[in-house]
């Protein structure tokens, strides 16, 4: 297993990086990256980010918003917590040997971990880990979050939807309570965890080439990949009902002033007066 950790903390550019070794990387040998990130929400591939978080409010948070690759549901990302992404040949692939590597490194440092569900890891119903999966090519990409230190707080806080209805085909997110690795073991450290996964191979610096991974990086920092991937929805809002495709608002109702704009509070709030305008801006859309 060849072991790579890198120092960026950008979520968009790390993201990136785990998509070029998923689709540019030779299969062999099978890769372990290793990052963090900078306050963020990170959704799933066929999530809704206005049904998982207030886009809005985690701007005014500092706090990014992110869409990965594979599917599953939405997580937080802090320097507390560690990523690790497994790149696999896909012939080779079993899912149970790859969690079963987390939860050696996790046992290891005395951590009673087990399997939650189909892809959660965690003690008694409390859940520390989230992963998720994607296959492309003769590659598979098992990824997912080990919250050493995170600020659960602000996990809390950015995880929170913007109270209004909305209805649609998108991948909802499992709630589930969390805790941090470091409640069971004080002390710990994401830089101890990343040595206990890296068992007994070095963790190497990154080496990616940079045009490659600049070029995905900006469209995972894109308003195209953020925002207009997402599935069809509807959503009522103060001024009524309003559809939603690729992000902007194709059928709008007696507010034909939105038809046509982004679905987000700033947007939106330009667009109208007085009070239905102060109204969405509080939404955090």
């Amino acid at each position: 297993m060849q072991v790579i950790q890198t120092q960026s903390l950008n979520v968009w550019r790390n993201l990136a990086a785990e998509e070029w070794l998923l689709s540019e990387q030779a299969p062999e040998p099978p890769i372990l990256f290793l990052w963090q990130a900078d306050p963020a929400v990170v959704i799933g591939k066929n999530q809704n980010p206005w049904a998982e978080c207030a886009p809005g409010r985690l701007e005014q948070l500092g706090i990014r918003l992110a869409r990965r690759v594979s599917g599953g549901g939405a997580v937080y990302h802090d320097p507390g917590n560690l990523n690790y992404a497994f790149i696999l040949p896909r012939a080779a692939y079993r899912r149970d040997k790859a969690f079963g590597w987390v939860l050696a490194a996790l046992h290891r440092l005395g951590i009673p971990a087990r399997r939650l569900g189909r892809s959660g890891l965690g003690i008694n119903s409390l859940k520390f880990s989230g992963t998720a999966f994607c296959y492309r090519g003769a590659r598979v990409l098992h990824h997912g979050t080990l919250l050493v230190s995170a600020d659960l707080e602000k996990l809390e806080q950015a995880l929170s939807p913007p109270p209004i209805a909305i209805r649609g085909r998108a991948v909802p997110s499992e709630r589930s309570p969390v805790m941090n690795l470091s409640e069971l073991v004080p002390g710990l450290t994401v830089d101890r965890v990343a040595v206990a996964l890296a068992g007994e191979g070095p963790l190497v610096a990154e080496r990616f080439p940079d045009a490659a991974v600049r070029e995905l990086e900006a469209k995972h920092g894109s308003q195209a990949w953020l925002y207009e991937s997402t599935p069809t929805f509807e959503a009522d809002l103060p001024t009524g009902r309003v559809r939603v495709e690729h992000g902007r608002i194709v059928e709008a109702g007696e507010a034909v002033q939105l038809m046509g704009c982004l679905f987000r509070s700033r947007d939106l709030s330009a667009r109208l007066e007085g009070n239905p305008a102060e109204r969405i801006l509080t939404l955090g859309l």
